[in-house]
């Protein structure tokens, strides 16, 4: 069985050294996400990733499995299967940059707050930077060509494979 994977950035940075306190704290009556992570890291900008959630549990597996039915006997379920993600963080963009993932994934924003996302397609995004690698740091000159996705907490988006996001 593979294990979920769980991320923990400080700004851009990513601190593994985190993830197992992360793991093991509690939440305390009435704290948010945001105010557990602070908490934690002692930083005001965070993000923090869970991949292959439904590796976690499978009551939560079968539920999104539920969820996701109707849409599987429209389009058919996506080659390779698909991933849950859960993406939670306090700032636009994500501490890896524009990138594609290489499974087809569902992520679950968690907030706090919206969170704007932006896509392109290989073919647009080599077009844009000449590449098909990473982009860090500014990327905002990429942003007017993506098409955008506007995430409230609890929103649930659906990124095929090699989509740069």
């Amino acid at each position: 069985v593979k294990k979920a994977r769980v991320r923990v950035y400080l700004g851009e940075e990513r601190r593994d050294d985190l993830v197992e306190r992360t793991l093991e704290s509690q939440f305390l009556i009435d704290e948010s996400l945001l105010d557990f992570m602070v908490r934690i890291t002692g930083e005001k900008r965070f993000s923090l990733v869970l991949n292959r959630l439904q590796d976690w549990s499978e009551p939560l597996t079968a539920s999104v499995g539920t969820l996701l039915q109707s849409m599987f006997v429209q389009q058919g379920v996506p080659l390779g299967g698909s991933e849950m993600v859960v993406f939670a963080g306090n700032y636009a963009g994500t501490a890896f940059g524009v990138h594609r993932g290489f499974e087809n994934a569902f992520l679950i924003h968690l907030g706090p707050g919206t969170k704007e996302f932006h896509c392109w397609s290989e073919r647009l995004y080599e077009k844009l930077t000449g590449s098909l690698e990473p982009t860090f740091g500014d990327y905002e000159y990429l942003l007017s060509s993506s098409e955008k996705f506007v995430l409230e907490p609890g929103d649930i988006l659906y990124l095929p494979a090699l989509v740069f996001h």
